[in-house]
């Protein structure tokens, strides 16, 4: 009787713990940026982190970080409209991103192309 009561112990300890480990997994995917963070730290400002990374004046840090930023606008989803349109756009920001930072001569210029405030904040931005 015994060893069925320390059995139902270990299976319960067990299940515990597995289950803690799903709640930190779920955490862990949740984007270091919000949407809201990526427009005020890479979109705003005279001129913006995402200007500066287009002209090709910003440092590598820089770059990276404007990178790492779009890639969290990637993993978020759009306040409102089609989330596959939010996904081709999250992922040509991406894109033309990593085409900066690889020294392309198109990035600058594909990057000012994909960063169209206007017609993003049409198709997505809350009223």
């Amino acid at each position: 009787m015994r060893t069925v009561k320390y059995f139902m112990m270990a299976v319960l300890t067990m299940g515990l713990v597995s289950g803690l480990g799903m709640f930190r997994a779920a955490d862990d995917a949740k984007p270091k940026y919000s949407i809201e963070d990526v427009m005020k730290k890479g979109m705003k400002g005279k001129p913006s982190l995402c200007a500066k990374v287009a002209s090709g004046k910003a440092s590598k840090d820089d770059q990276k970080k404007l990178l790492e930023m779009f890639e969290c606008l990637c993993k978020s989803k759009p306040p409102k409209g089609d989330e596959g349109d939010w996904k081709k756009r999250t992922e040509e920001l991406v894109s033309a991103t990593k085409e900066v930072i690889n020294g392309k001569a198109a990035g600058g210029k594909a990057l000012q192309k994909a960063a169209n405030c206007k017609a993003c904040h049409q198709a997505h931005k809350e009223d």
